[in-house]
């Protein structure tokens, strides 16, 4: 389509917003907009229109905000805009403009100098707006996330809805993606329905049965865009869904109605495959020097959560990535420790002295702390250098609905695990070994001694000395004890049978010593 019909938009005098992007219009009706006249907002996107016709904007005397985008617009007439007395926002982006009707601002009490949006045209002069103002420049890209699908199956309509904005020029259209395992990603534009709310569908009867990854990406009027990759995936299964079983009884008595296979009442649901590595791409077009970058991952099984950092000099057409799993990667040496998840955080396309003050977020289930037996600050963020693992400096940020989030700042880009800390030796615990140690010395003495005829003494390995006053002292005290009892019983039985120091008068009638 290079026009639009004459009279399409006849009778809808109550339409208050118009979007026309993303066609193929090289030229429009002079009267086309005249009917509109409560229309507030009009967008028009259209890149192979050279020039305006005299008086298109006659009718929309209400209009508030107009934003042309045209990489072919070279002209404007000369009294063009006379017409928008109530306008607050003009924005105009086109490669080849040069020049703007005299007085734009003339007739126009309420056009604010911060919403004039002048990008990447080839102007020289910018008199004719108010007081001779410069327009700010634009060279960052629109905040974007994807709010819905989550992940799940579907059959039939799939509905998404994204959030995007711009400080600046604002977001002039939004796109969802889809591609089938490693295939490439389709594009499909997104509607705006509310103030930074876009929406879209997707019919999957049009698509194969398996797992997609849906991504979104939104372009601001000064021709900076954000891309979202692989944010979400989802299942699309057009087969009939199994009949619902009946698990009521027989009225009729002929058994429970149940699965008398011993199979799950519930229909078989199929899960997203979960593999082994799990990443996510950000795209930006373009990052302005000396600006801070802080990008969102929100892809489900992802443990880096978010990412942030400085830059020094302009970037352009920048991927940073991040994945996570649970195995070792190749290339980077074992880590000694229990490991959560080993983590890469990697940019393309940079030096590595743009970069400074790099902070990774991420996040940890609570389930890997309390199995084992740690606690929320025990967890680590460590670096691998090309050589040797390094600790990160790490903190605990919050703990919410049984996952711990922490905050990292490191010195660049590559692997890195997310572990428990090493757990350092407890004075508690070396002073209980050192007191098994004695005992078992203790023990095994004893033992030596209770054999009597072994010519070797038992061998003792300890590095500590046994503790005489303690146990063994007192083992030693109760055998001398029982050797002086022992002594003591033998000499009484010598002395009665001997008479020594006995006083007693020994009669013997016959004294011949009879009595003894």
């Amino acid at each position: 389509m290079v026009s639009l019909p004459v009279g399409v938009f006849d009778d809808l005098d109550d339409l208050d917003t118009l979007y026309l992007s993303g066609n193929g219009l090289v030229s429009l009706p002079e009267d086309v907009f005249d009917d509109l006249t409560n229309l507030e907002s009009l967008s028009l996107g259209v890149d192979g229109l050279v020039s305006l016709p005299v008086g298109v904007f006659d009718g929309l005397t209400g209009l508030e905000g107009l934003f042309i985008v045209s990489d072919g617009l070279v002209y404007l007439p000369e009294d063009v805009f006379d017409p928008l007395v109530n306008l607050l926002g003009l924005g105009i982006v086109s490669s080849n403009l040069v020049s703007l009707p005299p007085d734009v601002s003339d007739g126009k009490p309420n056009l604010d100098p911060d919403r004039l949006y002048l990008y990447n045209n080839s102007l020289i002069s910018f008199e004719s707006f108010v007081d001779g103002l410069i327009p700010p420049v634009d060279n960052t890209g629109p905040n974007v996330s994807l709010v819905a699908p989550v992940e799940g199956n579907f059959n039939g309509n799939v509905i998404f809805s994204a959030s995007s904005s711009d400080d600046l020029s604002g977001v002039e259209r939004l796109e969802f993606g889809y591609r089938l395992g490693s295939g490439s990603v389709s594009w499909f534009a997104g509607r705006k329905v509310g103030e930074s709310v876009w929406n879209g569908s997707l019919d999957t009867k049009r698509l194969r049965d398996g797992s997609y990854n849906l991504s979104v990406r939104a372009f601001d009027f000064a021709g900076n865009n954000v891309s979202l990759l692989d944010v979400v995936d989802i299942i699309v299964d057009n087969s009939e869904p199994p009949p619902k079983k009946d698990t009521g009884t027989d009225d009729s008595g002929g058994g429970s109605g149940g699965n008398d296979a011993g199979e799950d009442d519930e229909p078989e649901v199929r899960r997203v495959p979960v593999s082994g590595v799990v990443s996510q791409s950000r795209l930006l077009s373009r990052v302005s020097a000396g600006s801070t970058v802080s990008l969102s991952f929100l892809r489900s099984g992802l443990a880096v959560s978010s990412v942030s950092f400085g830059v020094s000099e302009e970037l352009r057409n920048v991927l940073v990535s991040v994945s996570s799993q649970s195995n070792r990667p190749s290339g980077v040496s074992r880590f000694d420790g229990d490991v959560y998840r080993y983590v890469s955080v990697n940019m393309s396309s940079i030096g590595g002295s743009s970069v400074s003050n790099l902070t990774v977020g991420f996040k940890v289930d609570g389930s890997f702390v309390s199995d084992n037996d740690a606690v929320g600050d025990e967890i680590v963020l460590v670096r691998y250098d090309g050589h040797r693992w390094v600790e990160v400096d790490t903190r605990m940020v919050s703990y919410v609905t049984g996952v711990y989030s922490y905050r990292a700042v490191s010195d660049g880009f590559g692997f890195y695990v997310v572990a428990l800390k090493s757990d350092p030796v407890k004075e508690e615990d070396v002073s209980e070994s050192s007191q098994v140690t004695v005992k078992s010395v203790v023990e095994k003495s004893s033992d030596a001694d209770s054999v009597g005829d072994s010519d070797e003494d038992p061998e003792v390995v300890s590095d500590e000395e046994p503790d005489f006053a303690g146990g063994a002292f007192f083992y030693v005290m109760i055998a001398v004890i029982l050797v002086l009892i022992v002594l003591g019983i033998a000499a009484f039985f010598v002395y009665r049978r001997s008479g020594w120091g006995s006083h007693e008068v020994v009669e013997d009638p016959d004294d011949k010593g009879a009595g003894f």
